[in-house]
C-alpha cells in the first residue's frame, strides 16, 4: 500500500518529509518489515522444523531493512535538524520513531544469528558484528530522545490528549533494547563455546559479553517498567478528568499500546528463560496477557473506524490541500483584480476618443 502510495502520488513523499510530525513514522516501515522477517525465521525453524533455509533467506532480507533502518534513522533526524519547527512545548516521545528501528533490527538480528549459529557460524558472526553496530546508534539515540522528553515532561507537562498515548512509546527502546544486548550476549557466548572462530582474546572476554548483556537487559527493564507505571497513571489521570469536553479519543495513535509493551515483554521474557527465575516468568506471563488484551482491542477499534472511514487521516495531504486552496483563492482574486484593472484601462481609452 505504501509502495502504490508514493509510486501513484509522488508529490506525498516531499509533503511527508517535510511534515513535522508525520515524517517521524516513516521509520515504523522497516521496523514492521524486520518483525514479520524474525516472525518467519522463527515460526519455520523452530515452530514447525522447516530447517535453516528459510531463515537464511530471510536473513538477506534482514540486511536490505538494516540499510533502510540506517537511512531513516539519519535522514528524518536531519530533517528535523533542518527543515522541521519544534517547540519544546510540543515534543512528544514520537520522536524516538526513526530510530527505534536499528534497536528492533539488532534484536531480529541477534535471534536470526542464533538460529544460524550452528550451520553458519561465520555467517552469524557477521550478523552479530552488524547488529551490535546499529544497536549502538538506535540505543544511544534513544537514550538522548528520552532525556529530551524527560524535560519536555517536566517544564511543559503532559501532552495533550489526541498524542497522550505517546507516553507508552518510551517502553520499546528500553525493552527492545534489552532484549537485544541479552540475544547478542547470547551469540557471542555460543560462538564462543561451539567454534574457534572468535580470536583468543574474544574467546576469553565471552562470557563477560554474555554477563554485560545480562545485566545491562536487567537495567533497561527497570527502566522501562518506570516508563509504563508512568505512562499508566498519565493515561488513567486523563481519562476519568471531569472536563467533558477533554475526553480520550480513538485514533491511530492508539497503537502505541502495544508494540513499545510488546518489547519490554519479549526482554521480561528473555531475562525470565536466561535466569530461570520464577517472578520474572509470572510477570512476563502478565505483560503477555495484557499485550493480547489491548492489541485485540485497538484492533477492534481499529477496524470500527476503518469501516466507517472515520480513522484514517494524513495531516501532510490535508495541510497541502489547504494551501492548493488558499492559493487558488489568490489566484482567484488576482485574476478578479486584474480583470477588473483592464476594464478601468478600456473604460478610460473610451473616454479619451
Amino acid at each position: 500500500m505504501i509502495t502504490i502510495r508514493y509510486t501513484k502520488y509522488p508529490e506525498i513523499l516531499a509533503l511527508t518529509l517535510n511534515h513535522s510530525q508525520h515524517s517521524l513514522f516513516l521509520g515504523c516501515i522497516p521496523m514492521g518489515l524486520v518483525t514479520i522477517l524474525s516472525g518467519i525465521s522463527v515460526i519455520t525453524q523452530q515452530a514447525y522444523h522447516l530447517g535453516v533455509g528459510w531463515t537464511l533467506i530471510v536473513s538477506y532480507i534482514w540486511w536490505v531493512d538494516l540499510a533502510a533502518s540506517c537511512f531513516f534513522a539519519l535522514l528524518v533526524p536531519y530533517m528535523v535538524f533542518t527543515t522541521h519547527s519544534h517547540a519544546a512545548e510540543n515534543y512528544t516521545a514520537a520522536l524516538l520513531l526513526p530510530v527505534v528501528p536499528t534497536i528492533t533490527a539488532a534484536a531480529s538480528g541477534g535471534r536470526m544469528a542464533l538460529l544460524l549459529l550452528s550451520a553458519y557460524p561465520t555467517y552469524a558472526w557477521t550478523m552479530c558484528l552488524a547488529s551490535y553496530a546499529i544497536l549502538g546508534i538506535g540505543l544511544s539515540l534513544a537514550m538522548m530522545i528520552l532525556a529530551l522528553f524527560l524535560q519536555r515532561l517536566t517544564f511543559h507537562h503532559l501532552p495533550p490528549n489526541d498524542v497522550i498515548v505517546s507516553v507508552f512509546l518510551p517502553l520499546g527502546p528500553c525493552g527492545q533494547g534489552g532484549y537485544a544486548l541479552i540475544l547478542l550476549g547470547k551469540v557471542v557466548l555460543e560462538l564462543a563455546r561451539t567454534t574457534s572462530l572468535l580470536p583468543p582474546y574474544l574467546q576469553l572476554a565471552a562470557p563477560a559479553a554474555y554477563a554485560v548483556g545480562l545485566v545491562s537487559g536487567l537495567a533497561l527493564f527497570g527502566l522501562g517498567m518506570w516508563w509504563w507505571l508512568v505512562a499508566v497513571v498519565a493515561f488513567v489521570s486523563r481519562a476519568i478528568q471531569n472536563d467533558p469536553t477533554e475526553k480520550l479519543g480513538f485514533n491511530m495513535g492508539w497503537w502505541g499500546f502495544t508494540f513499545p509493551l510488546a518489547s519490554l515483554t519479549l526482554c521480561t521474557l528473555a531475562l525470565a528463560t536466561e535466569l530461570d527465575s520464577l517472578p520474572f516468568k509470572i510477570i512476563g506471563s502478565i505483560m503477555v496477557c495484557v499485550v493480547l488484551i489491548l492489541w485485540f482491542y485497538v484492533a477492534l477499534r481499529t477496524g470500527v473506524g476503518a469501516f466507517k472511514g472515520t480513522i484514517f487521516h494524513a495531516p501532510c495531504v490535508q495541510d497541502w490541500r489547504k494551501g492548493q486552496k488558499l492559493l487558488q483563492v489568490a489566484e482567484n482574486s488576482l485574476t478578479q483584480v486584474d480583470q477588473a484593472g483592464l476594464r478601468e484601462n478600456a473604460q478610460d481609452a473610451s473616454s479619451a476618443v
